[in-house]
């Protein structure tokens, strides 16, 4: 969020559209934050509840203190009666008496201070006698609860404790790996000396930390817990020495095998050594050892997995292996009870690095392949049954949306998994940008006209991809594939553009009053061939998908500028408009219809109607025609259907006799 607000306080004279850009660029961040905070809440909300169950522990232990309090006191207040009356008839001084038994109890905590402090700065080697120092240091502590010797010696008491917990810890590992206990469960022991040796050693190194525990928390609740997590910090860093030594190449599955079944094994040592301590506040939480147990155990799992995370954060497909590898474990994990193991991928700097590195590698994959030379074009290549024509770009996007789709469904985590959809939506509108890019370098290329057909079916076809893709993720589609589409009409328009100007070209020429008649006729033929090629090209380059879409858009704007063009011509010479209307009634119009029947081409509504208009307007300006001419040519399709029903297979050549043989036999046409 920092980030974000340096990073807009910096754009000044910001346009609305690069504020947007940025807020973009940090939107999948945000949202990674948000989540954080949510987790820590819901973190917070947990330790809470652990805390107030804490806290309703030590009101009853309070409560029951209060009741001996309340018992003791009344028993002194007799007994400190019974002492004064003893004194008074014995003749002595009560008050001079107790005031001489407080300083020999004020002397006595000031002697045990000093004993303390003398016991905590010496150096010891031996685990049996620091098991005594231990016992004997928290001895003093338990006896003088009342005082605040505990808060005087708090930051010594705390040093020597952290020395000595990495003193027990090394003890306890050497001890663990000389008696080979994580597969000893399965082996058995060779005796009941060798198992009971092995005991009496990890029922020393537990009380020792119980102890210690003792001495910086000033109580035994929390003994089981910490005791727990020493055991078990040695486990995560076994399991992690093991994903440092590379030249073994150890796969993580059996790293995270082995690291189960030797908590397992460590477990039953540890609720042995945890029943043996004779504390009552550590008794009272027996029935919770395994659960705290495999607690712990869970947030062991989730540190290694994100160190191996770590350590392999360049192979793209680290994350859904550590996936695959932690839902085989979790099929069998109590949740409920235990948590969940997928808390390493869920944190924000790792789940962070996913998201990036699925960008980067989009990004890469992306940009290489649009540079490569005959990306758009269209192979048929067999992507199910049948086989169907798909260019690579289409191929590539294909894929990724799949392959993505699966690596998300992996997260157990809805925000995150959400997430990751949205971010999979804006690589998809970023694509579009590059194909807007690429197109428009294509354009400057003198074989555009031959690729532009390829890259608007490649668009056509993602389009269609991200709508079957994208049906399944819970976020909305809809705008990038308006993207999609509306840079399909964009190259859709720039061919239109190409046509109008081959279409000016000829206009200009036939204004024109310096070419020769028959120049004109000429360029209007060159001029509908090149128009007819366009099309083929269409037909030819664009997928069966998108060849009706195409030609459906190119057509209406086709015919919408001869109609327009051709208010201007139809005065012209009579053979220059014969060539216009045997380009279009002769080559055009039979070309399309061709493509229609043959199922080539669906027409549109808003297609037919341009063609219909200008069809009218031709029509209607050849009955003018006092030759006759325009009207045989406008009306050829006509005539011929009509005399193929008589049984005549071509015209005459001659409109006027076509017409005559065809009103001798009208009435053939109505009987």
């Amino acid at each position: 969020m920092e980030a974000l607000r340096e990073r807009i306080d910096a754009m000044e004279n910001a346009s609305g559209t690069e504020i947007w850009e940025t807020l973009k660029e940090f939107e999948a961040k945000l949202k990674l934050d948000l989540f954080d905070i949510r987790a820590k809440e819901k973190e917070a909300e947990i330790k809470q509840a652990r805390e107030r169950q804490k806290v309703q522990t030590i009101r009853a232990d309070l409560e029951n203190l209060r009741e001996q309090v309340h018992a003791a006191t009344s028993d002194f207040e007799k007994f400190k009666e019974s002492v004064k009356q003893k004194f008074e008839e014995s003749g002595l001084d009560f008050q001079k008496a107790a005031g001489m038994a407080e300083s020999a109890y004020k002397e006595s905590l000031l002697n045990q201070e000093i004993c303390i402090r003398d016991l905590i700065k010496q150096d010891y080697t031996d685990l049996n006698e620091i098991k005594q120092i231990t016992e004997k240091i928290v001895k003093i502590l338990l006896s003088c609860r009342t005082t605040n010797i505990h808060a005087i010696l708090q930051s010594d008491l705390a040093v020597f404790a952290s020395k000595y917990v990495k003193f027990t810890r090394k003890a306890l590992w050497d001890h663990l790996h000389t008696y080979d206990i994580m597969t000893k469960a399965k082996r058995g022991w060779r005796d009941d000396e060798e198992k009971s040796k092995f005991s009496a050693k990890i029922d020393d190194c537990c009380s020792i930390l119980c102890n210690l525990a003792y001495m910086t928390t000033k109580n035994f609740h929390e003994c089981p817990d910490i005791i727990i997590g020493h055991f078990l910090v040695l486990l995560e860093n076994f399991s992690i020495d093991l994903i440092e030594e590379d030249q073994n190449k150890k796969d993580f599955d059996w790293i995270l095998t082995c690291t189960f079944s030797w908590a397992d094994n460590l477990k039953v040592a540890v609720m042995d050594a945890l029943n043996k301590i004779e504390i009552r506040q550590v008794k009272r939480n027996a029935p919770n050892f395994e659960k705290l147990y495999y607690m712990q155990f869970g947030r062991v799992v989730n540190s290694i997995s994100a160190h191996f995370i770590i350590k392999h954060i360049s192979e793209p497909s680290v994350f859904s292996k550590i996936s695959r590898i932690l839902s085989k474990f979790e099929a069998n994990w109590n949740i409920d009870e235990y948590g969940p193991l997928f808390d390493a991928l869920y944190d924000s700097e790792i789940s962070t690095k996913w998201l990036l590195l699925q960008t980067e590698i989009f990004a890469y994959e992306s940009t290489k392949l649009l540079k490569t030379d005959g990306c758009f074009a269209m192979t048929l290549v067999e992507l199910g049954t049948p086989m169907r024509f798909a260019s690579q770009v289409t191929m590539f996007i294909e894929n990724w949306a799949h392959r993505f789709e699966h690596e998300v469904a992996i997260i157990k985590n809805a925000e995150i998994r959400k997430v990751f959809y949205d971010t999979g939506v804006i690589l998809l509108d970023d694509f579009c940008s590059r194909i807007y890019e690429t197109a428009n370098k294509m354009y400057l290329e003198p074989t555009w006209a031959d690729d532009v057909y390829q890259v608007m079916s490649s668009v056509w076809e993602i389009r269609r991809i991200i709508a079957l893709a994208l049906a399944s993720w819970p976020v909305s589609s809809e705008e990038v594939q308006k993207e999609y589409e509306t840079e399909f009409y964009r190259l859709a328009g720039m061919i239109s553009e190409y046509l109008n100007d081959i279409i000016d070209g000829m206009d200009d020429i036939i204004k024109a009053s310096y070419p020769t008649v028959a120049e004109k006729v000429r360029k209007v033929e060159s001029t509908f061939c090149r128009v007819l090629k366009c099309l083929a090209n269409v037909v030819s380059k664009a997928s069966e998908s998108t060849r009706s879409p195409v030609l459906n858009k190119l057509l209406e704007e086709l015919f919408k500028i001869l109609g327009v063009k051709f208010e201007g011509w139809k005065h012209s010479n009579v053979d220059l408009v014969s060539s216009i209307y045997n380009a279009i009634y002769l080559d055009i119009y039979p070309y399309l219809d061709g493509l229609v029947k043959s199922g080539r081409w669906k027409r549109d509504d808003a297609a037919r109607s341009a063609i219909t208009h200008l069809d009218a307007l031709m029509k209607r300006a050849a009955t003018l025609d006092p030759s006759g001419e325009l009207v045989r040519i406008a009306f050829k399709f006509q005539v011929e259907k009509m005399l193929t029903e008589l049984g005549i297979q071509r015209t005459s050549g001659h409109t006027f006799h076509d017409y005559q043989i065809l009103a001798e036999n009208w009435s053939k046409f109505h009987g």
